[in-house]
């Protein structure tokens, strides 16, 4: 058998996986939306709330309604299952104000279908990146079972997060960053103000547009951003203060100890040292550690960005990993945060990697397989950790081959006498 035929065989058996895996999913999920809960929950990570699918999206769905009838969500209890706290910026309510039109349990089926075909289009989106960067093509059903399967999304699912809503503006925003005028620049930075509006922590993104050279980009961003916070801007402080009251209850280190579905390197900082002989690293802030774990990785990638001449085709798994990576930093972070990790991965992770990045792709196996298993969850919590640093050598290798693809095109064409043609 030759080589090629070898690959075909592979891709073709691969196909067939994916193809099985997804009618499994569908039959699997179209049993929970009818029974309202996660069947299965007990095996996977996932502490699921056996009363009904999408506590998450119940709260925004409660909560808006709760707005549109004239309510203050901030300060009045709005009709949350749990009697939580609305601690989502004003700016969220208005893209929930379809919910006032459908009972809750039918709100909670358009939503988990919206969901899944955001993350069916961030996974098209990412093996298209594939394609562009001359990888292994993997399969697209095999892909996207691989992402619909994995814990993070599930874990999304299940409670109607809309970490993944945030997924298409990302990639609208990659896609208008792939030329330059005013009004993709406008456009890409609109995309990424509205991301950071619903979820703050995608404003981490925004730095990654100073190694793009898009300062355009990011000045439509910054006052695009200042026009959404000025909506109820009066509810801002109140906003911050429950936010602040949820921190001081439920973080990690409020909890005194580390959860398996968690990965904030903040608030677990000074637990991973407690009651070991290197206590004393705790009193390092733990916003400090984390940007110091964070800082190398956001380097190596930036600086390889940087010198690419021609990144357009690395703008999506860039602004994927930079979420990624900005979900480890706030005090709370739980695992359907995570939603973006999984599709860098599928971006960029390749089998001409270095040997380390495999062996620590081997350990996201792990954790972001469904399938709850026995495992620490400070070893949990670093090997997640271990992940976004493997995709982060896995880009930035990318970014190198880009680089030297650039200069080879600029070198053939200058010994041909032709134009050197320019980045976009």
């Amino acid at each position: 058998m030759t080589r090629k035929s070898w690959e075909a065989s592979r891709r073709h058996m691969l196909t067939m996986i994916g193809m099985a895996c997804l009618i499994a999913w569908g039959v699997w999920w179209t049993a929970c939306l009818r029974q309202n809960h996660l069947i299965g929950a007990q095996r996977t990570w996932i502490p699921a709330w056996q009363e009904s699918l999408g506590l998450d999206f119940l709260n925004n769905y409660h909560a808006s309604r709760h707005w549109l009838a004239g309510g203050d969500v901030y300060r009045e209890p709005f009709g949350d299952p749990m009697q939580r706290r609305f601690c989502y910026p004003p700016c969220v309510l208005p893209l929930f104000a379809w919910c006032a039109y459908g009972s809750p349990r039918t709100a909670v089926r358009i939503w988990t279908v919206s969901l899944i075909l955001a993350a069916g289009f961030g996974v098209w989106c990412a093996c298209h990146s594939r394609r562009q960067l001359h990888l292994w093509p993997v399969p697209v059903p095999f892909a996207l079972a691989s992402m619909l399967f994995s814990a993070p999304f599930l874990f999304a699912l299940e409670r109607g997060n809309y970490d993944t809503a945030v997924v298409p503006l990302l990639i609208l925003a990659a896609c208008a960053l792939t030329k330059r005028s005013g009004v993709r620049d406008l456009a890409a930075g609109t995309c990424l103000a509205v991301a950071a509006g619903m979820k703050v922590y995608p404003a981490f993104v925004l730095f990654g547009l100073l190694p793009l050279r898009r300062y355009r980009a990011l000045a439509c961003s910054i006052l695009v951003g200042s026009l959404i916070l000025s909506f109820h801007f009066q509810d801002l402080p109140q906003f911050w203060a429950n936010v602040q009251d949820l921190i001081a209850r439920q973080s990690p280190l409020a909890l005194g100890g580390i959860a398996p579905v968690v990965h904030t390197l903040s608030s677990c900082w000074p637990l991973l040292w407690r009651d070991t002989p290197w206590a004393i690293l705790s009193r390092i802030p733990g916003t400090l550690a984390a940007l110091g774990l964070l800082a190398p990785l956001v380097l190596l990638i930036s600086y390889r960005i940087f010198h690419c001449p021609s990144p357009r085709s690395l703008l999506l798994p860039y602004l994927l990993w930079l979420a990624a990576a900005a979900t480890f930093l706030p005090p709370i972070s739980i695992d359907y945060n995570l939603v973006f990790l999984p599709l860098a991965c599928i971006a960029v992770w390749d089998r001409r990697d270095p040997v380390a990045v495999h062996l620590c792709m081997a350990f996201t196996l792990l954790w972001a397989q469904p399938i709850g298993v026995p495992i620490g969850p400070v070893l949990l919590l670093g090997f997640k950790y271990l992940t976004l640093a493997a995709v982060a050598v896995s880009l930035a290798n990318r970014a190198q081959e880009q680089a030297a693809l650039g200069s080879k095109d600029g070198a053939r064409a200058v010994d041909a006498d032709e134009p050197v043609p320019v980045a976009a």
